[in-house]
């Protein structure tokens, strides 16, 4: 009899943590471009990743935020993570001449302007890249004020995690010296 009790409290308790699952999605795509970043925008105006410590301290950062996902629900594919990538090292090879002079600049979303885009503020804003179209917000719906606000909080965010790899490492570099 205590065997079978046993293994009737060990079901039990495995239970909740089975169903421990925060739905994020995306976190694989969001630590693969995330990671990258924090190796790309070393050197660029306004970024204080300048070491080899900075970029690990940004890279550790990024491993966990993005455990929150990627906002918006999005979860791209291998390819379309492989897309990005390859978009921000084609901005890093132009990090700080506007993208229209560079010669195998990225492709860029539409309203992003290339002549007064650097390479710096294309990966610092990783939505602007069109290979990188997953990261931008869901047009808003013009059926409810609510879903639009939504929508707006949603661009806030995904605008603020593109471009926190500088703030953020900032903040968790700042006492490294």
């Amino acid at each position: 009899m205590p065997r079978v009790l046993r293994v009737l409290v060990l079901g039990l308790l495995s239970v909740p943590l089975w169903h421990c699952d925060s739905g994020a999605t995306g976190i694989d795509a969001c630590r693969a471009i995330e990671l990258e970043k924090c190796e790309l925008v070393r050197g660029c105006v306004g970024v204080t990743i300048a070491t080899d410590a900075d970029v690990e301290a940004c890279k550790l950062y990024y491993r966990d935020q993005c455990l929150n996902g990627i906002a918006d629900a999005a979860d791209p594919n291998s390819a379309q993570v492989d897309g990005c990538l390859a978009a921000l090292a084609a901005a890093a090879a132009c990090k700080v001449e506007p993208l229209s002079s560079c010669v195998a600049a990225p492709e860029l979303a539409a309203g992003v302007d290339a002549t007064k885009t650097t390479g710096c503020e294309a990966m610092l804003a990783t939505e602007s890249l069109e290979a990188c179209d997953f990261l931008r917000p869901p047009p808003a719906s013009s059926s409810s004020a609510s879903s639009s606000s939504a929508s707006s909080s949603s661009a806030s965010s995904s605008s603020a995690s593109s471009s926190s790899a500088s703030s953020s490492s900032s903040s968790s570099t700042t006492g490294s010296g």
